[in-house]
């Protein structure tokens, strides 16, 4: 029997228990990165900013350049995803001071992708083995959990994994 594989029928790609999908973007700081590029060596908090929504969800990004120093301290990494084209999104990694990547979907089809709502924000806390332990999703920035809560998860995460 062969199935059609339709936007209606399939899952977002993030969700708990599940594996936070391999994508590359490119990077605020230059290049291009993902979360391949920390699997096996680092947990994740990655962020979803929707699509234009940077100037609203500017304190969210600096709130998670405060607990970034946390967050390293239990071996994780930070990658924020916004609906930005490349320029856009290297001006405001730069303006801001940003110590973790500012990754641009111009077309915010991988966040479409991994939320399955278009337009959506979300924060998403993974293992190093790409195991999501927690994703809280949001219409906007501002609904989004506290970035402390991120460090939690990363916190109970280490206590049940430590190595």
């Amino acid at each position: 029997m062969n199935t059609k594989v339709t936007a209606e029928t399939t899952q977002p790609g993030l969700r708990v228990k599940g594996r936070v999908p391999v994508f590359v973007l490119p990077s605020g700081a230059g290049g291009q990165t993902g979360p391949g590029a920390v699997r096996s060596k680092y947990n994740l908090v990655l962020v979803f900013l929707g699509s234009g929504r940077v100037s609203e969800a500017e304190q969210y990004l600096l709130d998670l350049a405060a607990v970034n120093p946390g967050i390293l301290a239990e071996q994780g990494r930070v990658m924020a995803v916004v609906g930005l084209d490349i320029e856009a999104a290297r001006e405001t990694a730069s303006r801001l001071v940003l110590p973790y990547p500012l990754l641009a979907d111009e077309d915010a089809s991988v966040a479409a992708r991994m939320l399955g709502e278009p337009g959506a924000c979300a924060l998403c806390v993974a293992d190093r083995y790409g195991e999501v332990y927690c994703m809280e999703t949001a219409l906007t920035p501002s609904d989004l959990p506290s970035t402390r809560s991120a460090l939690e998860w990363l916190q109970y995460i280490q206590s049940e994994c430590p190595e």
